[in-house]
């Protein structure tokens, strides 16, 4: 039988994992919204298309073929007709320029679903086994996943990282780490209420340790919670559970490394590090 602390790990474990899927689906409902949007104007343009009126002038047209001059040069409705063509010509061109750009923006946004999909499902069932991984393709997919959120609150992701071989860990644990990572920074930027959310991702090599750095100029820390941010249960989020940070730090403890935050306090923003030993892989025949 497991003791009453595996269990709690276990549990803890889980919950991690459930929050992840959480924010998975939630960035999927993101960038659904933003589907049904462009969904919904593209109907709009087609339904209220000049299309129409064009096709009831071209049938006037029709029925005046055998004496077309005289219609456009003697009949007030033919005399209209050179005037009224050239602005339907560039108000179809207008149409065909929105209906481009949404179509463009559908198709983005589908790639999107797509991507955070396929990059979940990438990572499910790797529980426990180490694999080689380039880190800053790992930093990118958690980024993926988070993109649907990210750009519907308008935040700048800016990356810095420095050139580090391909390294041996367990990528579902990483990956877990840095999506409710990434997610958290989202959240602090969202209740900050700040116009211009920026969050920045760093990855630092220092001696035989990788550091993953995830900074956002959120609504920061307190020192009191500082102290407690890591407890199962803990939250400052009205949504929240406290098993994102909780989960994130026993993953982070079982492959050999530590998580830890740093904040100065409220409005100051907030720097999460997932420090990791670096594992490099062995390229020797």
């Amino acid at each position: 039988l497991l003791s009453m602390n595996d269990q709690l790990v276990e549990a803890s474990r889980r919950a991690g994992m459930a929050e992840v899927a959480n924010n998975v689906l939630h960035n999927v409902g993101n960038v659904l919204n933003s589907v049904n949007v462009a969904a919904a104007l593209i109907n709009e343009t087609v339904r209220n298309s000049e299309v129409k009126d064009l096709n009831r002038v071209l049938e006037l047209v029709s029925q005046h073929q055998d004496d077309l001059g005289s219609f456009l040069t003697k009949d007030p409705r033919g005399q209209h007709l050179p005037g009224y063509l050239v602005e339907a010509g560039r108000v179809l061109s207008v149409e065909q320029t929105t209906l481009l750009e949404k179509l463009q923006s559908l198709t983005k946004n589908i790639d999107h679903i797509k991507t955070i999909v396929s990059t979940q499902q990438s990572y499910v069932g790797m529980s426990g086994v180490e694999q080689i991984v380039e880190l800053d393709e790992l930093l990118d997919d958690a980024l993926n996943i988070n993109v649907g959120s990210l750009e519907r609150h308008r935040i700048e992701v800016s990356k810095e990282y420095d050139s580090i071989p391909p390294v041996s860990l367990e990528k579902q644990k990483a990956m877990q780490i840095l999506i409710n990572l990434i997610g958290n920074a989202k959240h602090a930027i969202r209740d900050a209420e700040i116009i211009q959310g920026k969050i920045q991702l760093r990855i630092v090599r220092k001696d035989n340790w990788v550091k993953i750095q995830v900074t956002d100029n959120g609504i920061g820390i307190t020192a009191e919670n500082l102290e407690k941010i890591f407890r199962h249960g803990f939250t400052t989020k009205k949504d929240g559970h406290g098993f994102g940070l909780h989960s994130a730090v026993l993953a982070a403890k079982e492959m050999g490394g530590s998580l830890t935050a740093k904040s100065d306090g409220t409005g100051t923003g907030a720097t999460f590090t997932l420090n990791l030993p670096l594992k490099l892989q062995n390229v020797s025949a």
